[in-house]
């Protein structure tokens, strides 16, 4: 019945009943994933391949065009997303599929780009995965054997539309939102207080910025860094000593006359010239 024509009780029915299914739908996610889904891949490796391995055939396979190859950059993309590898392992693998003994795949130029890398299945992958696919099944039929055929038909319809829709653009920039937001949490677990990120402080220097309003490269009263001060040039050298004297506020690795770190050099501007007068200030 098309949603236009229930009542409003029958719509929060059904969204209710939806919440719930998928609460309880999320309990199967262990077996089907792991468990299953494991036993079927393993079936596909043919103990040859690794998981990996066995993941971007049957992703070539199942989002390819035509089913026989896609873009370097859009396997990598999922694959270092199911397996969290890096895109040196990545490159090992498909090596490993394109050279003796297995020569599954070939990777060539995308035409449409010099810059981006095509994988292709070789008429010897298009076969493995043939055979592959055919065990697959007869492990599956084995498993649904004494499943009601209604059932079974209607296993088939949900998972084409849940499928289908994950992989709209609509259901991916949820996902993408979420992870975002995610991310964004966790990230906030070094943030100090009134928004502070960690590595910055208030009224003090942080790592490229400096106290009192003073940014990367541009120094109190608008000086400019690595102006001269008593002639010298290379940051700020007071009467020849280090770099990086910064104006009422103490400076890393400072040496004023010999002493140690973290003196303190008052009234001094990183980038003055001698005679106390600033660069370019208006």
């Amino acid at each position: 019945m098309p949603a236009k024509n229930l009542s409003p009780k029958k719509v929060a029915s059904a969204g209710s009943y939806r919440r719930s299914a998928a609460t309880e739908l999320m309990e199967f996610f262990y077996s089907v994933h792991y468990e299953i889904g494991t036993a079927l891949e393993d079936v596909v490796r043919a103990d040859v391949l690794s998981r990996q391995q066995a993941a971007i055939l049957w992703l070539i396979r199942s989002q390819g065009d035509g089913g026989v190859r896609m873009r370097r950059k859009d396997i990598e993309s999922n694959v270092r997303r199911w397996f969290e590898v890096t895109s040196a392992a990545l490159s090992k693998s498909l090596r490993a599929m394109m050279h003796a003994p297995l020569e599954l795949i070939e990777i060539t130029e995308d035409p449409r780009s010099g810059r981006e890398k095509l994988v292709a299945l070789t008429p010897r992958g298009k076969a493995f995965l043939e055979v592959a696919a055919t065990k697959a099944g007869t492990v599956l039929a084995e498993l649904i054997e004494d499943a009601p055929l209604d059932v079974i038909d209607n296993a088939i319809t949900y998972f084409r539309y849940l499928t289908g829709a994950f992989q709209s653009s609509q259901g991916r920039s949820r996902v993408r939102l979420n992870q975002l937001e995610d991310r964004a949490g966790r990230k906030l677990k070094g943030t100090g207080v009134t928004g502070i990120t960690k590595g910055a402080s208030v009224n003090a220097e942080s790592k490229g910025a400096r106290a009192n309003g003073e940014t990367n490269g541009v120094r109190g009263n608008g000086a400019a860094k690595n102006n001269r001060v008593n002639g010298d040039l290379g940051g700020v050298r007071v009467n020849g000593e280090s770099k990086n004297v910064h104006a009422n506020a103490s400076s890393r690795k400072v040496r004023a006359n010999g002493e140690s770190k973290k003196v303190q050099v008052h009234g001094t501007l990183n980038g003055i010239r001698p005679n106390g007068q600033p660069k370019n200030v208006e």
